[in-house]
Parts: C-alpha cells; structure tokens; sequence
C-alpha cells in the first residue's frame, strides 16, 4: 500500500529441498508466517507452494481484504522475478509498487 516496513523473521522448520518456514518475531504491523514446499516433477523441474498466513494488527487489522489483495499481487511479481532470474531472460517484472 505504498509503504516498506521491515519485519525480523526466525526459521521455524527447515528440511533440505522440500520444505522452509518462518515467521515474523514481532506482530507490528503484520504477524506473519510463511511455509514454502518444494515438490520434485520427474523431469519437468519443480513444483513451489507457497503457503502465507498474517495476522494483521491495528490499522491493518481494519482493512485486512485490502491487505490480502496487496500481498497476494506482490507476491505473484515477487514469483514471476524469481522464476524470470532462474530462467536467465533479462526482463524481470516490474516491482508491484511502482505500477
């Protein structure tokens, strides 16, 4: 929604190539909590589940749709750089706050 914040994070589960978790050590503005689950494909590369779940306080708590929607678009950008960097190509989406 216009605004970075910075939010600490500690690992919570980790398995080597199948499965990272953290979560947020301070719940201002957000609690957040993020599981990430990699499936091998036989030969067709890999299959990544992202799984977020916030608990948003104070202002947020308010317009906790809006919130939704804002963190589900930034992370499909966040996905599409992600993927655009491993595959080599030069175009990289532009960054969801500067549209």
């Amino acid at each position: 929604m216009g605004r970075s914040f910075e939010a600490p994070f500690e690992i919570i589960d980790y398995e080597p190539n199948r499965r990272y978790a953290q979560r947020s050590t301070e719940e201002h503005p957000v609690a957040i909590t993020m599981v990430f689950v990699y499936e091998p494909l036989s030969s067709d590369g890999t299959r990544f589940r992202p799984r977020i779940e916030a608990e948003p306080g104070g202002f947020f708590g308010l317009v906790g749709p809006v919130l939704e929607r804002v963190i589900r678009r930034q992370m499909r950008t966040n996905l599409q750089t992600l993927k655009a960097l491993l595959e080599g190509r030069e175009e990289v989406p532009e960054p969801v706050g500067e549209r």
